[in-house]
């Protein structure tokens, strides 16, 4: 009977690091979708930490950087090629392939915060 208990709880483990990683990819598929858009508001409730205090544009000027973000990202095509669990976080490794055939891999660093998943810093 202990045996079951335990392999429930490592099942239910689990299944819990499951949902929170999917909904960490849910995380990183928006930020992506809001950052071709250049919706601004939007990015600015999806990061926090480091990318906060880096991104201060977003609040302080929502409409131009919305602009700016849909002119950078006009042809971009994002793909997220891995999602890793680092311990308390997650790391998405997301390629960035531009219309110059240049592309260039960021790892996007997501953590919890308050209970919701929130992109937290960037290692380029």
């Amino acid at each position: 009977f202990g045996g079951v208990l335990v392999a429930l709880l490592v099942f239910g483990y689990a299944a819990q690091a499951e949902t929170d990683r999917a909904a960490a990819v849910q995380v990183i598929n928006t930020y992506l979708e809001s950052l071709s858009n250049g919706d601004a508001p939007r990015l600015s409730g999806l990061i926090d930490g480091a990318m906060k205090k880096r991104n201060r544009q977003l609040t302080l000027d929502p409409d131009y950087y919305g602009e700016y973000l849909r002119t950078h990202y006009s042809g971009v095509i994002m793909s997220v090629e891995s999602i890793m669990d680092n311990g308390e976080r997650v790391e998405a490794a997301v390629r960035f392939d531009y219309p110059t055939a240049q592309s260039t891999t960021i790892i996007f660093v997501l953590s919890q915060v308050g209970g919701e998943w929130k992109v937290t810093d960037e290692i380029f």
